[in-house]
C-alpha cells in the first residue's frame, strides 16, 4: 500500500502527544529563590515529571501540581540549563530545556550584602533581609556580621531555632563578641517568654535567667565599650560627651564632668538639664533640687527642668508645687518629651488611671520605641489586667535595653498582682507566679545592684516565701540603698514585727515547755531571744515613723502594715520618676 501524505497526517494526528511547559523562559534571570511550576499536556496519564539542573537529578513529582524550587544560591552564577521530563504510563516522555542566568549578587561582596540585608531589617522585610544575609555569607561564609543579620531576621520572623544557631555560630567565630552574646540572650528570652504558658515553667525560668543575666552581662560590656573610647571631656566636646555618657548609663560621669563647667558658666541650661537628669537617675534628689534651684535664679531653666522638679514634688508628696511646677513647663514646651513623660509619671503617682491611659497611648503613637512609653504602657495594661499587652511593652523594652531595670520590677509586680487572682488559688500556681517574680526581681537586681525598687521588691518575696532572716537582710539592704524611699521602711516595719511576733512565738514555747524550766542554757537563750523580739519591736516601729514621716499625706496614721498592704503601697507609689533623657 502506498504512503500517502493523507496516511501520513492521519498516523501523526494520532500519535500520543507529551507537552512539558515550565513557567520560566530561556533567558531569565534568577536572583531570588524561585519555585518552578510545569504544565503537562498528555493523552494518557503522566506517571512523573522530574526536575534536572545541569545533568544532575534535583527533584521529581508524581502528581499535580508539579513544582520545583531553585534556590540560585545553591547555584554558580552564570548560564544554567534547566530540564523538565514528564513521563506516561504508555512508556512516552517529552522534555523541555530552559537556559537561564543566574545572578545572585555575589559579586557585590559580603560587606555591601549585609549592609543590604540591615536595610531590609529596617524596613522589616524579614524574608528579604534573610535573602541578602545568605548572599553574604555565600560569599564569605567566615563573615560575622552576615550571621549576626541571619540570627536577627530569623528571630524578627519567629523561627528561633534558626536564629540561635546563626547567633551560636557567630560567638564561635568571635566567643567574647558582645553583640553576638546581647543578640543570644535576646533569642533565647524570646523562645522562654513564647513557651512559659505551654512548657514546665521551673525550666523554662531557668532558660530564661539565664538569657536575661547574658543579655545584661553583654549589653552591659556593649555600653562599656562605647564609653571608654569617648575621648576626655573637653570645652569642645562636653555635649557630645554628657550624651555618650548618658546612653551608656554612666551618670556619676555626667555630673563629675558638667558641674565644674555649670558652675563657671551661669548654669547653662543645656548641661544644666543633662545633670538634673543624671542625678534623678542615680536618685540623689536633694543634689537634684539644687541644681534645679541654682538654674531657676540664674532664669537658664528650662521646661525640661521644670517638668523633672515637677516629679520630685510629686514623689515628695507635695502636689500643689508639683502642679505649679508642671504648669510651667507645659505652657514652655508642651511637645517636649521630658514633658510628656514626666506628666505621665505623674498620672501614675497619683493613680490617675484615666489621665495615664490619655497620656500613655499618647506616648505609645508617637514614640512607642522608647523605654520609657513601654514601661507606661506596661504600667497601664498591668492595671487594667490587660496582661498579654503588658508582656509586650516588657518584652519590646528588655530586648532593646536589657538594662532596664524598672521594666523587670514591674513584670515582677504583676506577677506578685496575679497571686491574687482565682487563677492563682492553687499552691502550684501560686508558686509559680512568686518563683516568676522573683527571677523578674534578681534581674532588676542584676542591671542595677543599687535599686531600692528591686531589694525592697525581693524583700516582699521573702515574706511571702516565710523566710525572715532574708526578707530582715533585703529590708536592711532597701533602707540603705535609698534612706527617704517611704515604701523600703513600710515594707521593713512589717519585716522587723512579723520577725518580733515569730520570735515571741518561740519564747512563749520554749516557757510553757516544762522540760526546760531548770535549763539555764535553755533560759539564757530565751532571754537573747526576749532582747531579740524588744529590738525588732522598736525598729518596726521607727521603720513605721520614717514612713510616715516621708509620706505623711497616704501614711499618716496608719498601724503597723500587713504584707499585703505594704505590697498595694509599694506597687501603688514605689516607682521611681522615669523621663526620657534631654535632648
Amino acid at each position: 500500500m502506498l504512503f500517502t501524505p493523507f496516511l501520513a497526517a492521519l498516523v501523526l494526528s494520532q500519535a500520543p502527544q507529551v507537552l512539558v511547559n515550565p513557567d520560566i523562559n530561556s533567558g531569565d534571570v534568577i536572583s531570588r529563590e524561585r519555585t518552578i511550576k510545569v504544565r503537562v499536556q498528555s493523552d494518557s496519564l503522566v506517571t512523573q515529571v522530574e526536575f534536572y539542573v545541569g545533568d544532575e537529578l534535583r527533584d521529581s513529582a508524581s502528581s499535580t501540581p508539579y513544582t520545583f524550587k531553585l534556590d540560585p544560591l545553591n547555584e554558580k552564577d552564570g548560564d544554567l540549563k534547566l530540564t523538565f521530563t514528564a513521563y506516561t504510563t504508555k512508556g512516552d516522555k517529552a522534555s523541555k530545556v530552559v537556559n537561564v542566568k543566574v545572578d545572585t549578587g555575589l559579586s557585590k561582596g559580603a560587606p555591601a550584602n549585609t549592609s543590604i540585608a540591615e536595610d531590609y531589617l529596617v524596613q522589616t522585610k524579614w524574608d528579604e533581609a534573610i535573602y541578602a544575609a545568605r548572599v553574604a555569607l555565600r560569599a564569605d561564609p567566615n563573615y560575622n556580621p552576615a550571621r549576626l543579620a541571619l540570627a536577627r531576621a530569623y528571630m524578627k520572623k519567629g523561627v528561633y531555632d534558626k536564629a540561635q544557631q546563626f547567633a551560636e555560630d557567630a560567638i564561635k567565630a568571635e566567643p567574647n563578641a558582645p553583640e553576638a552574646l546581647e543578640l543570644n540572650s535576646a533569642i533565647q528570652l524570646r523562645r522562654a517568654f513564647n513557651s512559659y504558658a505551654t512548657s514546665d515553667p521551673k525550666s523554662v525560668l531557668n532558660t530564661m535567667s539565664d538569657a536575661i543575666k547574658q543579655g545584661i552581662d553583654s549589653h552591659r560590656k556593649v555600653l562599656e565599650a562605647q564609653f571608654d573610647r569617648l575621648p576626655a571631656p573637653t570645652d569642645d566636646n562636653l555635649l557630645h560627651y554628657a550624651d555618650v555618657a548618658i546612653r551608656t548609663e554612666r551618670y556619676s560621669a555626667v555630673v563629675s564632668a558638667l558641674t565644674p563647667k555649670l558652675m563657671a558658666t551661669n548654669f547653662p541650661s543645656n548641661l544644666g538639664d543633662r545633670i538634673a537628669y543624671a542625678q534623678l537617675r542615680l536618685g540623689r534628689f536633694s543634689d537634684l533640687l539644687k541644681t534645679l534651684d541654682y538654674m531657676d535664679k540664674a532664669k537658664t531653666i528650662t521646661a525640661y527642668g521644670k517638668a523633672v522638679w515637677s516629679t520630685v514634688f510629686a514623689f515628695q508628696g507635695d502636689d500643689v508645687k508639683s502642679d505649679a511646677m508642671m504648669t510651667e513647663a507645659l505652657s514652655d514646651d508642651p511637645d517636649n518629651l521630658g514633658v510628656r513623660t514626666a506628666e505621665t509619671y505623674i498620672a501614675l503617682r497619683r493613680n490617675n488611671i484615666a489621665t495615664l491611659t490619655q497620656l500613655s497611648k499618647s506616648l505609645n503613637t508617637d514614640v512607642g520605641q522608647l523605654p520609657e512609653a513601654n514601661f507606661y504602657a506596661s504600667v497601664l495594661n498591668n492595671r487594667l489586667h490587660n496582661y498579654d499587652l503588658a508582656d509586650a511593652a516588657f518584652l519590646n523594652t528588655v530586648l532593646a535595653e536589657p538594662l532596664s531595670f524598672f521594666m523587670y520590677v514591674e513584670r515582677g509586680n504583676e506577677s506578685l498582682v496575679r497571686l491574687a487572682s482565682p487563677r492563682a488559688q492553687a499552691k502550684e500556681a501560686r508558686d509559680a507566679e512568686l518563683t516568676f517574680a522573683e527571677t523578674m526581681f534578681k534581674a532588676a537586681l542584676e542591671a542595677k545592684p543599687d535599686s531600692v525598687e528591686a531589694l525592697t521588691a525581693l524583700t516582699i518575696v521573702r515574706v511571702l516565701q516565710q523566710r525572715p532572716r532574708e526578707s530582715a537582710d533585703f529590708a536592711n539592704a532597701a533602707v540603705q540603698a535609698y534612706a527617704d524611699y517611704a515604701p523600703a521602711h513600710y515594707v521593713a516595719a512589717n519585716v522587723f514585727s512579723s520577725l518580733a511576733t515569730q520570735l515571741s512565738e518561740q519564747v512563749d514555747k520554749m516557757r510553757h515547755d516544762s522540760s526546760l524550766a531548770g535549763d539555764s542554757s535553755s533560759r539564757e537563750k530565751m532571754n537573747a531571744l526576749a532582747q531579740e523580739v524588744t529590738i525588732n519591736k522598736k525598729r518596726a516601729q521607727d521603720e513605721l515613723a520614717t514612713a510616715i514621716k516621708l509620706d505623711s499625706k497616704r501614711l499618716f496614721g496608719n498601724p503597723m502594715p500587713k504584707i499585703l498592704d505594704a505590697f498595694v503601697y509599694f506597687y501603688t507609689y514605689g516607682p521611681l520618676p522615669l523621663v526620657t533623657p534631654p535632648k
